[in-house]
């Protein structure tokens, strides 16, 4: 069996919230992560995007350099690369949120967390909190 693995990333989106674009990058990503057995969360918090992408490792990582390469967005800095055994969002190709379904800042406000210290397996949460709300 191939190996899992999961990357999270946080990049700066150059495309407006809400639009065309956006939906673009969504509706692309469905098609592409679900003919690649890849699936993951997206949250887009103001101009920033937050990314956990989980499946076969070749997969992943071969994803994960398009998005390093795509021009939708930039500054695109991987947090974490770690092995899994089971994936945390299953039943999606990729689901997505913004802060109108929950804000980061303020979840990390409720919690304690400083966001300029914001740990992986924190930020691993947060989209799973996301998760369970669309």
């Amino acid at each position: 069996m191939n190996q899992m693995i999961a990357i999270l990333y946080r990049s700066d989106a150059l495309t407006a919230a809400d639009s065309a674009a956006d939906d673009e990058i969504l509706s692309a990503a469905r098609e592409r992560n679900a003919s690649r057995n890849v699936t993951g969360f997206l949250h887009r918090e103001s101009d920033v995007f937050y990314q956990w992408l989980e499946g076969p490792a070749e997969a992943v990582r071969e994803i994960f350099a398009s998005i390093m390469n795509d021009p939708r967005h930039r500054n695109v800095k991987q947090l974490s690369e770690i092995i899994i055994t089971e994936r945390n969002f299953r039943f999606w190709s990729i689901a997505a949120s913004d802060e109108s379904t929950t804000s980061l800042f303020d979840w990390a406000a409720k919690g304690g967390i400083s966001l300029h210290q914001v740990r992986p397996d924190q930020l691993l949460s947060f989209l799973l909190h996301c998760a369970r709300r669309v």
